[in-house]
C-alpha cells in the first residue's frame, strides 16, 4: 500500500498488483537516459583541501564554491614528475520530487 506522501500526494489509482508489466525495445538494444532536475534537487558541497609541506610545487583554487587542489612532485624511482589533482566533495539529494529519469528509444 502505498502513503500518499510526497510525489504521490496527487495519485489515487495505482495498477492492480497482478498487472501485467509490457517492456518496450528489444533485448540488447541501447535506450538512452537523461536526467531532468530543478536547479534545487539535488546539492553539491566541495571542501578546499590544504596545501601539503614538503613537495615541489602546490596550489588550492576555489572559485564559486568549486575547490580542486594540485600537487606535483619528483619521483626518484621512475626519474619523473607526478602531478596530482584532487577534490573533496559531497553530494545529497535534497527533494528527490524535483527530479526524474527519462527513457527513450534510439532512432
Amino acid at each position: 500500500t502505498m502513503k500518499a506522501t510526497g510525489p504521490y500526494k496527487t495519485v489515487d489509482t495505482f495498477p492492480a498488483a497482478s498487472a501485467v508489466v509490457s517492456i518496450v525495445g528489444t533485448q540488447g538494444e541501447p535506450f538512452p537516459q537523461n536526467l531532468a532536475f530543478h536547479k534545487n534537487a539535488f546539492a553539491l558541497v566541495m571542501v578546499p583541501l590544504p596545501k601539503p609541506d614538503g613537495v615541489s610545487f602546490s596550489a588550492v583554487a576555489s572559485d564559486s564554491g568549486f575547490s580542486i587542489r594540485v600537487v606535483k612532485q619528483y619521483d626518484i624511482d621512475l626519474d619523473d614528475d607526478v602531478i596530482r589533482l584532487d577534490v573533496l566533495y559531497g553530494v545529497k539529494t535534497l527533494y528527490p520530487e524535483l527530479a526524474c529519469r527519462i527513457w527513450g528509444a534510439e532512432g
